[in-house]
């Protein structure tokens, strides 16, 4: 699924010929699941890819087949529901799911206790529970919790994460990602700071922006800045 969905959804932009291809294409390719496992070629990142088809369904799914679209992505939530995550990214990205597909508070509330326990003594989210937090981590989590409900930007643990983002900026506005991945591919430059580590640090610092243009609109939406901090769809 592709990710553009979110802040397109969320800064109202109107539908197109590229939304109605990426509806019929995710209307064709769900299995009878509720996912979409045949188009993940990376197992561990299929929730944030739910999370992107149902986003995509509700805001632009033709009128003319909303009762299918909505069985659709009622399917996607029985997936969601059942379904067990590797990556903080992934539990934020299946609480973001949850919270779009209709989930109710029960389910939403243990979600997110989860992910709060995660938070770090330093106030950010590592990516999963053996390295460092990191940028990635720490703007994808806030955020999901901020849309669900389950966190409000005047609380502690969005402070601390909003703090931790700011702390870490570079002067020239990126943040830096550790890559996990063994190195099998040949290094070249890209032009994106940090070197050996640029590509996931770039999609850290896209999965940052994105989430803080599609902020709440106020503060650091999503991260954006602290008299804006983290959180929140625009």
């Amino acid at each position: 699924m592709n990710p553009a969905t979110l802040p397109m959804a969320e800064i109202g932009e109107p539908a197109n010929v590229f939304t109605d291809a990426l509806i019929h294409h995710i209307a064709e390719t769900q299995d009878a699941s509720g996912g979409w496992s045949e188009q993940v070629s990376r197992p561990p990142l299929q929730e944030s890819d739910i999370m992107f088809a149902i986003m995509a369904l509700k805001t632009y799914g033709w009128p003319a087949r909303r009762a299918e679209f909505d069985e659709r992505i009622a399917r996607a939530r029985g997936w969601l529901l059942t379904a067990q995550t590797w990556t903080t990214v992934d539990e934020a990205d299946r609480l973001m799911g949850l919270w779009l597909a209709g989930a109710n508070q029960t389910d939403l509330r243990k979600s997110g206790r989860n992910l709060l326990r995660q938070q770090r003594a330093d106030g950010g989210w590592a990516q999963t529970r053996y390295p460092d937090a990191d940028a990635f981590g720490t703007a994808a989590v806030p955020y999901s919790l901020r849309q669900a409900g389950l966190l409000d930007v005047s609380d502690a643990a969005y402070r601390r994460g909003a703090r931790f983002l700011l702390d870490r900026q570079f002067p020239d506005g990126s943040w830096y990602v550790r890559s996990r991945a063994v190195k099998l591919q040949p290094y070249f430059q890209s032009g994106f700071p940090f070197d050996h580590d640029q590509w996931i640090s770039k999609r850290g610092n896209r999965v940052r922006g994105d989430r803080a243009r599609s902020g709440g609109g106020q503060g650091v939406a999503g991260y954006r800045a602290i008299d804006a901090p983290f959180g929140c769809h625009r």
